[in-house]
């Protein structure tokens, strides 16, 4: 009545045999070679990691007679596209991690346990995200009415970029977003109370992060590798930071600490070597009361500390500092004077208040410290997360947005000049210096792109 072991060198499809009625611990487990599983109506439950590393398996039809699904069930089934759950499901543990081609989960609707939304998995009143399929590509936005997004629910996404979390969210669970490698912006709520341990472990592509005034603690390993941080602000509800909650943060140069935090772990700052200012809204007496374990947070104790931080005591409007040579337009709002092939972090560091500047591509998207600035980027001013204010980056002759000039700008330009409703630019930028502008500025643009000290920019 139990499968306990399918001989691995077995190729192609199998069809359990009816009288089965349990699918054991591990019984598939590392079947490289199996394409196709089919699970008679006699079979009740799947045991954890049952189809385990099954990379070869496309297909698997579960019967109506299944109530459970182990943990880590179909963990690393690498060639799965879809799986749909039937209605006789009453649980289902942490079944599809490392399953690269899944975009759909599909739920019967007669289940009373669980549903699914857009191919991603919930409880039945959908209030909790239980499961993200990792073969999804972009951005997501989690739908308003979801309470709590459940442990693991997005672990190891690798191709998820950007998340939105409505303010219907409370709580982020353990590892919900671990190891999502290219996940590059996150928003929280003022909504969410809680952040599970290792939450946003690995995210190696997240460059800043602000915790709403909801949270009271950032929990152990939080930010573990997040090698892309750059800044951190922590807002005034929270009282402790966790063991190895900021650990290998090697980019990070900044973070806002607030008088409310009374503990900092082990480790939580360990391998920040980027790490050089601390922005602490108490006073230096405050600091020293804090406990702080000094196992591994040489990096935050060697910072320089500014005590009696206002986080709020920002400029008004983006603004260049004095020995920059980057000028704002306010009245077209547009920053001027950066030159061709200049990265993100060098751009930052021209403006006051650089550690609450961020810099995004024309899309929208954040760039990386070493990415280059184009025309369309634009500047931000950001307080507790929110966009304050922003300019618009125009480079002369750099008309595409990739912070180069090329024949593909000069193109470009021509094109606009012809049907302007179809290839628009940020500025109609006057390039021959002969103070209008028309199809003569391409021509030109392309002259200088050939040759560069003859037909300089005016």
């Amino acid at each position: 009545t139990t499968l306990i072991c399918y001989p691995c060198g077995k190729i192609g499809g199998y069809t359990i045999p009816e009288g089965v009625m349990s699918i054991g611990d591990s019984a598939f487990s590392g079947c490289s070679s199996l394409t196709s599983v089919t699970i008679p109506g006699s079979v009740t439950s799947i045991g954890a990691n049952a189809f385990y590393h099954c990379s070869s398996l496309t297909s698997i039809t579960i019967s109506e007679s299944v109530t459970s699904i182990g943990d880590w069930a179909f963990h690393g089934c690498s060639s799965l596209t879809s799986v749909t759950i039937p209605g006789s499901v009453t649980s289902i543990g942490y079944a599809f991690f490392d399953c690269s081609s899944l975009t759909n989960i599909t739920v019967s609707e007669n289940n009373l346990n669980y549903s699914s939304k857009d191919g991603v998995l919930l409880n039945k009143d959908k209030t909790t995200l239980i499961c993200y399929p990792c073969g999804k590509i972009g951005g997501y936005t989690i739908p308003e009415g979801v309470m709590s997004i459940g442990d693991s629910a997005f672990s190891g996404c690798s191709s998820l970029t950007s998340v939105t979390i409505p303010g219907s969210v409370t709580s982020i669970g353990a590892n919900a977003f671990d190891w999502c490698s290219s996940l590059t912006s996150v928003t929280i709520p003022e909504s969410v109370t809680s952040i599970g341990e290792s939450a946003f472990y690995g995210c190696s592509s997240l460059t800043s992060i602000t915790i709403p005034g909801s949270v009271a603690s950032i929990g152990a390993n939080a930010f573990y590798y997040c090698r892309s941080l750059t800044s951190i602000t922590i807002s005034e509800s929270v009282t402790s930071i966790g063991d190895w909650a900021f650990f290998d943060c090697s980019s990070l140069t900044s973070i806002t600490i607030p008088a409310s935090v009374t503990s900092i772990g082990d480790l939580a700052f360990s391998k920040c070597s980027s790490l050089e200012d601390v922005y602490y809204t108490g006073t230096e007496e405050e600091w020293n009361n804090i406990n702080i374990s000094h196992y591994g947070n040489g990096p935050l104790l060697y910072a320089t500390i500014h005590f009696d931080y206002v986080p709020s005591a920002l400029p008004e409007e983006v603004i260049p500092s004095v020995d920059s040579d980057i000028v704002i337009d306010t009245e077209k709002n547009t920053a001027k004077g950066i030159a061709i092939q200049t990265n993100a972090a060098d751009v930052i560091a021209q403006f006051e208040g650089a550690e609450n500047i961020q810099i995004v591509d024309k899309n929208g998207i954040v760039l990386a410290a070493d990415a280059l600035v184009g025309t369309g980027s634009k500047i931000q001013l950001v307080e507790n997360g929110e966009v304050i204010d922003e300019v618009t980056v125009v480079i002369k002759g750099e008309i595409d947005g990739n912070g180069i000039i090329d024949s593909d700008d000069a193109i470009h330009l021509l094109r606009n000049t012809l049907f302007p409703d179809v290839f628009s630019v940020v500025a109609e930028d006057d390039i021959d210096g002969n103070g209008e502008y028309n199809s003569d500025d391409a021509i030109y643009l392309l002259r200088y792109t050939l040759f560069p000290e003859v037909f300089p920019l005016k």
